[in-house]
This record gives C-alpha cells, sequence and structure tokens, in this order.
C-alpha cells in the first residue's frame, strides 16, 4: 500500500451481516460459565440451616458465574467481529493492501485488541471462582491466573489449568504486548542498540510485526481452548445430579 492518505467515510463501517454472523457462529466453539444456581443467602441461613460462611461462599460464585456470563459474551462479540472483518480481505503485506481493505484492517486491529483484553478479563475471572470454590484465601485483588495461583490448586484442576496456559501461551504474551509493550500489530521501526562492554552496535528498524493471518488463527485456537477449560471445570466443580 503506498504510503498516502486515505479517506475513511462513516459507510465504510458495517456491522456484520445476518450470512456472516450464522457462518462464525456455526464455527466458534460453545462458551458457557460454570452453572452455579442461585441460593438466597439469608433463606439458606434461615431456613436451611447452612453455615453462613458456606450460604457467602454460594453466593460469591452464583454472581461471579453471572460476571463470567457478561465476560464471554463480550469476548464472543469480539472474536465474531474480529473473524468477520479478517474475511472480508487483509492480506498479510501491508504492501499488498487496496484502499478499499483498510476499513476491515482498521476494524480488525481493533477487535484483535479488544479480544485480547477480554480474553484476559474472563480468565482473571475464573481465578476468583476457583479462590472461592476452594477456599484459597487470596484478596480479590491480587488474584492473576497464572503459574503461580495453579500451584495451590488441587491437582486435577491443577493439571487442566497448566494445560490450558500452555496451549494459550502465545495469547498471553500477546495481550502483554498490547497492554504493557510496543504493539505487535504495528510495524516496529524503532532502532536498536545492543552494548557489550564498550562496544556499542547500533540496528536499524527491523519492520518486525505479527501478521494478520496469525492473530487470526491464534484467536481462533485461544477461543477453542478457553471452551475446553470452562468444559472441564464445570465437570470438575459441579457435581452430577
Amino acid at each position: 500500500m503506498d504510503n498516502k492518505a486515505i479517506t475513511i467515510k462513516a459507510d465504510d463501517y458495517r456491522f456484520p451481516t445476518r450470512d456472516e454472523r450464522k457462518a462464525i457462529y456455526a464455527a466458534e466453539p460453545e462458551l458457557r460459565p460454570i452453572g452455579f444456581d442461585f441460593t438466597s443467602p439469608l433463606v439458606a441461613i434461615l431456613n436451611e440451616n447452612v453455615l453462613v460462611k458456606d450460604a457467602h461462599q454460594r453466593d460469591n460464585l452464583h454472581w461471579w458465574d453471572n460476571c463470567l456470563q457478561n465476560r464471554i459474551y463480550n469476548l464472543s462479540q469480539a472474536y465474531l467481529n474480529a473473524l468477520v472483518h479478517f474475511q472480508r480481505g487483509i492480506p498479510d503485506d501491508l504492501n499488498d493492501f487496496e484502499e478499499h481493505q483498510y476499513i476491515n484492517r482498521l476494524q480488525f486491529d481493533f477487535y484483535v485488541e479488544t479480544y485480547y483484553y477480554f480474553f484476559a478479563v474472563t480468565t482473571d475471572n475464573i481465578a476468583q471462582m476457583l479462590n472461592i470454590f476452594y477456599g484459597l484465601g487470596f484478596k480479590e485483588t491480587s488474584i492473576h491466573f497464572n503459574e503461580k495461583f495453579a500451584t495451590v490448586l488441587p491437582a486435577n484442576v491443577r493439571a487442566e489449568v497448566e494445560r490450558f496456559f500452555k496451549s494459550t501461551r502465545d495469547a498471553k504474551e500477546f495481550r502483554n504486548s498490547f497492554t504493557h509493550r510496543y504493539p505487535p500489530n504495528q510495524v516496529d521501526n524503532r532502532s536498536g542498540v545492543e552494548i557489550n562492554g564498550d562496544v556499542a552496535t547500533f540496528f536499524s528498524a527491523r519492520g518486525k510485526v505479527i501478521k494478520s493471518s496469525d492473530f487470526k488463527n491464534n484467536i481462533v485456537t485461544s477461543q477453542r481452548e478457553l471452551a475446553n477449560l470452562l468444559d472441564s471445570l464445570r465437570t470438575l466443580l459441579i457435581p452430577k445430579k
């Protein structure tokens, strides 16, 4: 794509069509919350002789599960919009762009970054629920869904969580890059310097960038792995009736 001004009009922004939605939904893995039912804590305490701490646990698990449902919805919308705009046409080589494709890249980049944000907060939501379910004692403000947190989980749950971490390592790296580092979807034209003793080596811009197709493939993989984790946790945390 030539280095020239491109005008984007309001009409260029198009919501996913019904057919585009159907195609994405048909292939998207199903994401569902864990399924903790609501029980009034006061009713449980007064009428069912449930201990206060147990009624408190039930209530908190339900409302965190409700929050998880909302996170899942937002994540799925970011997934949908990212994939729709990718399928409308985004060349990996920036030099191959046609002007009419620029809006696709603009929208895709926005929803990719949105996806990784909601991917992170969704998994942290899961950590909050595990903390409550197993009575781990972490403060709500100090919980992060990472390898250190996994070490205090029961062995069967830890195995599922560690498998998830391994299969979504790139997604975590992308999220950290968007949040704390140079955006991985922008061409890195910064110079660099390496200092080894008294010798300084200067590097010109290397133009490093993650391809749109790599983001798209990672989003599809990450969504599937999250669905698998939720399915596994649902089996482990909710007793069969």
